[in-house]
């Protein structure tokens, strides 16, 4: 985890909750145990100095974002990439067996009604694989990436370090109740905004009383009694994983793609124009996120060049309402707003606030 806890960036929770709706669930409704009081800044360090090295557990997904239920289309139930089956992870419960070892050994297993998907990385070797699709990937991690983010950004942990790595006035910091979380014992830290200009009510976190490892991360919606959102374990051990969970074999039949290493390895980014860059307007938990010109002109009006990008059209339209000067996608905790030029402009607040700044 990381340890500097001296700024705080709320508008992290519009990548946050896209990022972590692939698995997500609470677990914080049993009874309160007693503990050793805390304050919030000896909870903070308690998760600064997490021991969470080596572990294995299954995380649930819980979304109640406020959106309808979007069913992917077509007679093979949709294609589970691009914006169809982001949608799809938005508006449905997903379950998800996580193992790490180290910062080198790691293995997600996502099992929903999209098919069972999988991320592996064992030393240098990474590997994605699709059980529906029956696809493979595998690449070489650089050797300058030393940790395994595609595996830890699955879980409560690493979604927490996003909020908890910076801090400012517009939070405040408090201990709620202990909790129960994947029959441990935990404390609960909870972060308020001290703003009405947002979407959001309160950021809660359980914490291991004796690891200090994350065991849930749940965000409340202004005025909503039950979680928008939140990941937890609804089990989880602490010894080391397995050595045989990090090995694979592509199974007979699969379709195997190999991602050159120069993919990974050459960093150097394009120069690029400073217009085409996003910015960041306002400032704490009513930022917002601004795309310029074009970033979304014809995703609504272009002609789909193949059936997956025909259901990915119809899946937004049916998102998206029309306004006059655009169209919003308004959810309990993040919205966004196209505008008829094709700007984007994206945040824990109202879509008046987005049509607002669009005008400036």
């Amino acid at each position: 985890m990381a340890k500097n806890w001296q700024r705080w960036l709320p508008a992290g929770i519009v990548p946050a909750v896209i990022v972590a709706a692939t698995v997500v669930g609470p677990n914080l409704a049993q009874a309160s145990p007693k503990l050793p009081a805390k304050t919030a800044q000896e909870l903070l360090e308690l998760v600064a100095d997490s021991t969470d090295s080596a572990f294995s557990g299954t995380l649930e997904q819980s979304s109640e974002l406020g959106l309808p239920e979007l069913q992917s289309m077509g007679p093979g139930g949709g294609s589970t990439d691009g914006p169809a089956a982001a949608l799809e992870l938005l508006t449905a419960d997903h379950t998800a067996q996580v193992s790490i070892d180290g910062p080198d050994k790691a293995r997600v297993q996502v099992q929903d009604r999209l098919g069972e998907r999988n991320v592996i990385l064992n030393g240098d070797e990474v590997w994605y694989y699709d059980f529906r699709e029956q696809e493979a990937a595998q690449a070489v991690r650089p050797a300058e990436i030393t940790e395994a983010p595609m595996a830890e950004a699955y879980t409560p942990g690493q979604i927490a370090e996003k909020f908890l790595s910076t801090i400012d006035p517009s939070t405040d910091i408090t201990v709620g109740d202990n909790a129960r979380v994947a029959g441990r014992t935990a404390y609960e830290l909870v972060l308020t905004p001290s703003t009405d200009d947002t979407l959001v009510g309160a950021v809660s976190l359980a914490v291991d009383s004796e690891t200090g490892v994350p065991l849930s991360f749940t965000v409340a919606a202004q005025g909503q009694s039950e979680p928008a959102f939140s990941v937890a374990f609804s089990s989880i051990d602490f010894s080391a994983p397995v050595a045989t969970l990090f090995e694979f074999t592509p199974p007979a039949g699969t379709t195997v793609t190999e991602v050159p290493v120069k993919e990974h390895r050459d960093h150097k980014m394009p120069d690029r124009d400073p217009g085409t860059e996003p910015r960041v307007l306002g400032e704490g938990w009513s930022s917002i996120v601004a795309l310029p010109a074009g970033s979304a002109s014809d995703v609504f009006t272009a002609t789909p060049n193949s059936e997956d990008a025909a259901e990915a059209q119809a899946l937004l339209q049916q998102a998206f309402v029309q306004v006059d000067s655009g169209r919003v996608l308004q959810t309990s905790l993040v919205t966004v707003f196209i505008a008829d030029d094709g700007r984007v402009f994206a945040g824990a607040v109202s879509a008046d606030q987005l049509i607002a700044a669009s005008q400036q």
